[in-house]
């Protein structure tokens, strides 16, 4: 290790060669300006018994090659992850917050957008600055931040001219940090003012069309007069037009109030996937109907609750689908019949096609499985604590599939996944 990598990174340590056992840890790092604590050496894996240091993070966010995102609501660290050297460490508390915040990340090129609850902030992937930062007031961002190119969109409420509030679809450029006006409103029925305002946007997917044009599918939903029943609706909005190729097309029947409607919305070429309900549904985009659907649970089996989609990934081989008990079920994607599932998981997943590998927390217990199969690769344990945020994964030069996790009390970790 070079000596001048100590000041920065405070505690590191590096292997000078890769390791060739699947899931062995390479080096953890203490993040800066935060106090070591004891860990219990006996509650260790052989993998990583070798160290025990310990920093602070909310999050392993992004990669650009090896280098790595961490986030703390004290700022960004940016980490090249194949030498322990901290690049960049930002101080913003706007910042740290917005990538923090799960699944609210938009990159496109050098730049990633990140939104949580009244703060926006954009981050360079290149060299680990952030280039710009916002607060935007009272209006809380509800569903994170979602992208086509340089726009960015995010949903916000309303107060309609006679005081009933709505949610609205807002659109900002990545290189214009003053930028962020209302783009559409759904197209509300307001008949019916209800707990949820006028009506509310349940998921956003916006994307460039073939004729150039950036298109925003919309789900949203709304209280029916006289009853507590919701009605969900899906629109195209075409973003460069300022028109709607469709605005009120109804899925399927009402709902009852404590369902969850559509959370989730994928595309995957003429098509859009529904995370609705039960099922996940396969949208036609151009027409605004429903192709066909895959079925996920047998209803009858969860008479309290309504279990649902919670993310959904896929590539032109597997459908993967994390579901709100607990749970992860792969398909074929063309086929539709469903390969596997696994079950009982608390913590985060991640899928990576690029190296068909699929990632799933439990507790202290991080699986490795290979995406299609459903082969089990490895099975890592984390010392001292259980795993917790999101995972990120690179492939180093060698072709060797590497991740970084965080523990509970704030340590980072760096494995290799084999190849």
């Amino acid at each position: 290790m070079k000596k001048a990598f100590l000041p920065l990174v405070l505690i590191a340590t590096l292997f000078s060669s890769c390791c060739e056992d699947s899931g062995d840890l390479f080096w953890n790092v203490i993040l800066p300006d935060t106090p070591a604590t004891p860990c219990d050496s006996t509650k260790a894996s052989p993998y990583d018994s070798r160290f025990s240091v310990s920093g602070y993070l909310s999050n392993v966010q992004l990669t650009e090659g090896s280098n790595v995102l961490l986030s703390s609501p004290k700022g960004l660290y940016w980490y090249d992850m194949s030498a322990g050297f901290l690049i960049q460490k930002t101080e913003s508390p706007v910042a740290g917050k917005a990538f923090s915040h799960t699944q609210a990340i938009y990159r496109h090129g050098d730049l990633a957008v990140a939104a949580s609850g009244t703060g926006l902030a954009v981050f360079n992937v290149k060299t680990g600055a952030v280039v710009w930062e916002r607060t935007l007031g009272d209006c809380d961002i509800s569903l994170g931040v979602y992208g086509a190119g340089d726009q960015f969109f995010v949903v916000r409420k309303i107060m309609e001219p006679d005081g009933v509030s709505a949610e609205a679809v807002f659109a900002g450029n990545l290189h214009e940090p003053n930028r962020l006006e209302p783009l559409f409103t759904p197209s509300y029925s307001r008949a019916s003012n209800s707990w949820a305002g006028y009506g509310r946007v349940t998921a956003i997917a916006p994307y460039i069309g073939a004729d150039g044009h950036t298109y925003v599918l919309t789900s949203f939903f709304e209280t029916q007069t006289g009853t507590i029943a919701l009605a969900n609706f899906m629109g195209l909005y075409d973003a460069t037009a300022k028109a709607w190729v469709y605005e009120r097309q109804r899925v399927v029947g009402n709902l009852p109030k404590n369902s969850t409607g559509i959370q989730n919305m994928t595309l995957s070429g003429t098509s859009a996937y529904l995370a609705f309900e039960d099922k996940l549904i396969r949208w036609d985009l151009a027409t605004g109907l429903v192709r066909d659907s895959i079925v996920l649970f047998n209803t009858s089996a969860y008479p309290s609750s309504n279990p649902s989609a919670r993310n959904v990934w896929m590539n032109d081989r597997s459908i993967v689908v994390e579901t709100t008990n607990n749970d992860v079920q792969v398909f074929d994607k063309t086929t539709h019949a469903k390969l596997y599932r696994t079950v009982g998981m608390t913590g985060s997943v991640r899928v990576d096609f690029a190296s068909n590998r699929l990632f799933r927390i439990d507790g202290d217990l991080l699986d490795i499985y290979e995406i299609h199969t459903g082969k089990r690769i490895a099975a890592i344990t984390a010392p001292c604590q259980p795993f917790s945020g999101q995972i990120a994964v690179w492939t180093d030069s060698q072709g060797m599939v590497q991740l970084a996790a965080a523990r509970n009390d704030g340590n980072i970790y760096r494995y290799a996944a084999g190849k």
